[in-house]
């Protein structure tokens, strides 16, 4: 069973590794067990877990296209005339 763990989490690094080549593997651990205050007693599948939940958030963030970065800047500049409708609405 421990070996099955052993793996999976070696699977989850590789594959963070092959989707993020940038990202040291010391930055994979400190971002995904930043919720533990003593990493040294955490239970192999705790470490699973956590690493599986930041590969789920970081690969949510990479589908932030550049697109929807500008459409958000757009909104941002446009922000007086949106608050200003809103206004209206409530009046």
């Amino acid at each position: 069973m421990k070996r099955n763990i052993y793996k999976a989490i070696l699977d989850v690094l590789l594959e963070l590794h092959k989707d993020h080549p940038t990202y040291e593997m010391g930055k994979h651990f400190s971002i995904a067990l930043s919720e533990y205050r003593d990493i040294f007693s955490v239970p192999d599948k705790e470490i699973l877990k956590a690493l599986k939940k930041y590969q789920e958030e970081i690969s949510e963030e990479a589908d932030i296209t550049e697109d929807y970065i500008d459409k958000i800047v757009e909104e941002g500049m446009n922000l007086d005339t949106i608050l200003d409708e809103n206004e209206d609405d409530d009046l």
